[in-house]
């Protein structure tokens, strides 16, 4: 009977002891995978900018309002800004892939400010990124990345990212094609100087028919880089408009906090600029 008792009692410890054991030897042979990653993810270094264009509603365009957003750098608040239609400077990032922006939200009961999450960003394999942000009509954000390293974007380049509608006729230079709606495109760019003027053609294709909406001359450097965003004009939806950004190849960047922008309210500058007439 004793031996039974002493039998049952030690497959009952053997039970104990394999239950407490195995989520430590599972943790034992799961560090060295988090360890690898934990070491990849701090290999991974980026240089980003953002381009930005706001869809929202803002009062029957009566006001521009800019984007204002921080994200972490060596666990300290970088304040990022930009205008509609424009692109921000450089800044870098260092860790996991996946970059998150912050609004402030108020304090805690200790002082302490909180940030609200507003936009994450998957960025991919090291390098150059350029983040495409876009406010909905909701307010709400989306981005899209693209990668802008040499080995994506080769230098004497002209890259055309068709963010309309509509599917596009391009010419750059000698070169000429189709763009789809959401779609990017690289144009090589031949110049034996060390800045010329190129052709720039761009079209619609309406009924069968090329709609010309632009074609004019472009300033371009040997060895720049130059990127064309197309886009429906937030206030006249039928309308296509197009802005050309030079894409530099940041070498080092040091991370400083943006001045944070005021919304341009458009009706003022308008009243003030009849009022100077009179």
């Amino acid at each position: 009977m004793r031996f039974k008792q002493n039998r049952l009692r030690s497959l009952q410890s053997l039970r104990l002891l394999c239950a407490y054991a195995f989520p430590f030897l599972m943790l034992l042979g799961a560090s060295p995978i988090a360890r690898g990653q934990g070491a990849q993810d701090a290999a991974r270094e980026y240089y980003f900018n953002i381009v930005y264009l706001s869809l929202a509603d803002s009062g029957g365009m009566r006001e521009e309002k800019p984007l204002n957003v921080k994200f972490f750098a060596d666990q300290e608040p970088i304040h990022l800004s930009v205008r509609s239609g424009g692109i921000s400077s450089y800044f870098s990032h260092k860790g996991a892939p996946v970059l998150y922006f912050y609004n402030e939200n108020g304090t805690d009961e200790e002082g302490e400010i909180i940030y609200k999450p507003v936009l994450n960003v998957a960025l991919g394999a090291s390098g150059q990124k350029l983040i495409f942000v876009i406010a909905k009509p909701d307010g709400s954000l989306g981005a899209r990345v693209f990668d802008t390293s040499v080995e994506s974007f080769p230098l004497n380049t002209a890259q055309l990212l068709n963010f309309s509608k509509q599917p596009l006729l391009v010419r750059l230079g000698k070169e000429a094609g189709g763009v789809a709606p959401s779609k990017s495109r690289n144009f090589s760019i031949e110049i034996e100087q060390r800045r010329a003027a190129i052709n720039f053609a761009l079209a619609t294709n309406a009924g069968g028919q090329p709609e010309v909406i632009e074609m004019k001359r472009i300033a371009f450097t040997k060895n720049g880089r130059r990127l064309i965003l197309v886009h429906n004009d937030p206030s006249q939806p039928a309308k296509i408009r197009h802005r050309i950004f030079p894409i530099a190849r940041p070498v080092a960047v040091e991370n400083r906090s943006n001045d944070e922008l005021e919304a341009e309210n458009y009706e003022k500058y308008m009243r003030e600029f009849r009022s100077g007439e009179e």
